[in-house]
């Protein structure tokens, strides 16, 4: 493993360990993965491995003992997610190379499988976002080259109910 990557994953571990796994670590997490990006140069292994191999998801690191997964993924112009949550996990997304939004949604009163926007953010390179449980976002790439993302998971997204949305339940306003 590269020594800025194990670097990081051990700031990760140390803030973990300190506020148990709560999403108060969350924030912890942000800057650590902000600190990363600012350190690590373009042809560092675990950068150029995104950039060529272009994987849509990719692990590349799962806690054994604190259950938490890292993965990095490459986005390619256009890619978008609808909207979803992380169930009760927490996530930071993370934009190394490229550009990113990132928009919010909360459920129409009287009407919960409706889905209003919330806030639409911009995230550029170096730049890092927690969402905290139950947080309904979605992404969509916005650079026309794509984008290197990190997603850092406080849990095994396949082991926990999320819910999930399609864009026709989203409604103006």
């Amino acid at each position: 493993m590269p020594a800025l990557l194990e670097q990081y994953l051990k700031s990760v571990q140390a803030s973990w360990d300190r506020l148990g796994g709560h999403p108060q670590a969350a924030e912890a997490i942000r800057k650590a993965m902000e600190e990363l990006f600012a350190a690590t140069p373009p042809d560092q292994d675990w950068a150029l491995s995104l950039l060529e191999e272009r994987p849509r998801a990719k692990e590349l690191y799962r806690d054994p003992d604190r259950g938490f997964i890292q993965m990095g993924h490459f986005h390619g112009a256009g890619h978008a997610t609808p909207p979803h949550d992380h169930g009760p996990g927490w996530v930071v997304y993370g934009v190394y190379r490229g550009e990113l939004e990132i928009s919010t949604y909360q459920p129409v009163p009287n009407a919960p499988d409706r889905l209003r926007l919330q806030t639409a953010e911009r995230l550029g390179p170096g730049q890092a976002r927690v969402y905290l449980p139950g947080t309904i976002h979605a992404t969509r790439t916005l650079s026309p080259d794509g984008a290197v993302v990190f997603r850092f998971l406080s849990l095994d997204l396949n082991a926990v109910t999320r819910s999930h949305y399609r864009w026709d339940q989203v409604v103006a306003g």
